[in-house]
């Protein structure tokens, strides 16, 4: 590029966060959870604490009790086991189980009641191991799907059914979570961008060296302000933008050096410097010799 001249700056289309299946780990295991569907049976909400007092019961099918309010005794297979707010109890199919009351208590259940069955509509068991009980902080995501699935359940709006599997499915999968205390993070999107931004922004200032870049406007092409842009990338990249294009102008130099026959002048030229001068003086700061020592020391004719 002549010295004085601006080269066209290559502008690309803004990324987006982009996730494939093939970069999720675990995909194929989980994948067993495919030939299973859920097989809604009920779904119950106190509309304030009261007493339980039932008779034992055993059902065929998979049932949760989530103690919303107050506190409960769930007996299992004879067994007492003390519940408080926020405690959900998984009854598995064919254990004997009832609520009660503790003396003088009350509380306030939120319970359903599922089955699973098979690609042929047998009924089976839940493939993955579940917990027998779990604690649920207010507002988990457990229960927004139980409350989910009653408002499903109750305005039945065009394809409830198979948002009623969904939310079923949802819950399922978190309590083996819980039970394998498998902490799942949120996706980091700003880190993610953040790193992406370094990686274009390196990219754009390899492609466009030979320009007249500055800081401001590197920046802009980024839609940044210059002081958060060069943040971002020395934080990622452990050096300033301009250092940055200042380590690609000297390699391409260098390189132009040992490989051409090109003018000291042209050289500069070539990599971004419109003054020679500066450039020789900015190469012998770099290297600890000017731009025509360095050739003579280093080249090799063939």
């Amino acid at each position: 590029m002549a010295a004085g001249k601006r080269s066209k700056l290559r502008r690309d289309p803004k990324p987006v966060t982009y996730i494939r299946r093939d970069g999720v780990d675990d995909w194929h295991q989980s994948k067993v959870l495919d030939d299973i569907a859920a097989d809604f049976v009920f779904i119950s909400l106190d509309d304030a604490e009261r007493e339980w007092s039932p008779a034992e019961e055993t059902f065929s099918y998979y049932e949760l009790v989530y103690v919303y309010r107050g506190e409960l005794r769930m007996w299992l297979a004879g067994e007492a086991h003390g519940g408080a707010q926020g405690d959900m109890f998984i009854v598995k199919p064919g254990v004997p189980h009832r609520e009660e009351s503790p003396p003088g208590k009350a509380s306030q259940l939120l319970c359903l009641a599922t089955g699973f069955c098979d690609g042929r509509g047998r009924s089976c068991e839940f493939p993955l191991e579940l917990p027998d009980r779990v604690h649920l902080e207010s507002g988990h995501v457990v229960e927004r799907c139980l409350r989910a699935i009653a408002a499903e359940a109750y305005h039945r709006r065009i394809g409830y059914s198979g948002a009623i599997d969904a939310h079923i499915m949802q819950i399922f999968i978190e309590l083996v979570r819980s039970a394998r205390s498998v902490a799942v993070p949120e996706v980091d999107v700003a880190q993610i961008r953040r790193r992406r931004l370094a990686s274009e922004a390196a990219r754009f200032i390899e492609e466009n060296h030979a320009a007249p870049l500055s800081l401001p406007e590197i920046a802009q092409h980024f839609f940044m302000s210059p002081y958060h842009f060069a943040r971002i990338f020395k934080d990622r990249t452990g050096m300033s933008p301009i250092a940055y294009l200042a380590r690609i102008r000297m390699d391409n130099a260098k390189q132009l050096l040992l490989s051409t026959d090109l003018a000291v002048k042209e050289i500069a030229a070539r990599v971004g410097y419109q003054d020679p001068h500066y450039f020789s003086r900015a190469f012998a700061k770099d290297e600890g010799v000017p731009p025509s020592a360095y050739r003579r020391r280093n080249r090799v004719d063939t």
